[in-house]
């Protein structure tokens, strides 16, 4: 199965661990990871929010600042890193694994 990188950081980026299951590296790894985003997710609607209408833990503007550049950047390197393998999948670079 061939799908482009640039499809497989994407979906790395928003699901982190789901481009690795995709291209079939990293397995173990991707499949940790989208567990603990799962976890992560439902974690969210069973914990009580105590600030009303965000995301984010930090109670203050610089906090949240923070946490919203932290997350960004650990959603583009799972992106990132998906998409290497993927490119250098299909250029031959790495097996590809059937």
């Amino acid at each position: 199965m061939k799908i482009h990188p640039v499809v497989v950081g994407i979906i790395n980026a928003v699901l982190p661990g789901a481009g690795y299951l995709i291209i079939r590296e990293r397995m173990i790894f991707g499949g940790l990871l989208l567990a603990g985003s799962a976890v992560a997710l439902l974690l969210g609607f069973v914990e009580p929010v105590y600030i009303p209408n965000t995301l984010l833990v930090s109670s203050t503007v610089p906090g949240m600042g923070l946490e919203g550049i932290w997350y960004l950047l650990f959603m583009l390197a799972y992106g990132y890193d998906a998409y290497s393998i993927a490119d250098n999948k299909r250029k031959g670079l790495l097996p590809v694994v059937r």
